[in-house]
C-alpha cells in the first residue's frame, strides 16, 4: 500500500510517496487568457548526470527541480539530529524507497561509501600526493636491505625525507 504525504513547502499542490513517486494534485490553473483544470498525475522521473532521480514541477509559473530521495526523506523521515544529507543505504542512487533512506552527515556518508565499496582509496602512484612510483620503492627496499647505504643517503638520492 503506497502512502502519500505533502511535499514540504508545496502543500496542496504536490505529494510524494514512500515508494518514491511524486504526483501533482488536481487543481485549477489560471492562465493569462484562460482557466484550465489540471488533473492529478504522477510526475515523470528524470535521472541526472550523477545518477540521482529528480522531478521538475511548477509553482506560480516558476519551475522547480527536486531530487526525489530528498523529498521522500523530508516527508517521511524525522531528522532529529538535524543531519544535512540523505543517504541511500544500499548505494543505489535510483532506489528511493523509504526503507532505503537515512539522514547522515557528510562524514557518515563518505564512510558509508567506502564501507559498501562505492569508492576505493587511491593508493600508490595513482595518488596526486605520491612522490615515488612502484619501481622506485622496490629499488629503495633493495638498496636498504643490502646495508651499504644509510636511510639519509637513500632519501637524498630519491629527493624524499
Amino acid at each position: 500500500m503506497e502512502i502519500y504525504k505533502d511535499v514540504i513547502g508545496h502543500e496542496g499542490f504536490y505529494k510524494v510517496s514512500d515508494l518514491g513517486n511524486v504526483k501533482s494534485l488536481s487543481r485549477v490553473v489560471d492562465y493569462t487568457r484562460s482557466v484550465s483544470v489540471r488533473p492529478e498525475r504522477i510526475l515523470k522521473k528524470t535521472t541526472g548526470k550523477i545518477g540521482y532521480e529528480y522531478v521538475t514541477f511548477s509553482v506560480n509559473k516558476i519551475r522547480i527541480t527536486k531530487k526525489i530521495h530528498r523529498l521522500v526523506a523530508e516527508a517521511f523521515l524525522p531528522n532529529l539530529d538535524n543531519k544535512p544529507q540523505v543517504n541511500h543505504i544500499n548505494g543505489i542512487k535510483t532506489d528511493n524507497l523509504l526503507s532505503n533512506l537515512e539522514w547522515n552527515t557528510a562524514k557518515e556518508n563518505i564512510k558509508h561509501c567506502y564501507k559498501i565499496g562505492l569508492k576505493k582509496g587511491i593508493r600508490g602512484n595513482k595518488s596526486h600526493l605520491s612522490k615515488l612510483d612502484y619501481d622506485q620503492v622496490c629499488l629503495i627496499r633493495i638498496e636498504y636491505a643490502k646495508g651499504f647505504l644509510s636511510q639519509q643517503v637513500i632519501a637524498d638520492k630519491y629527493f624524499v625525507s
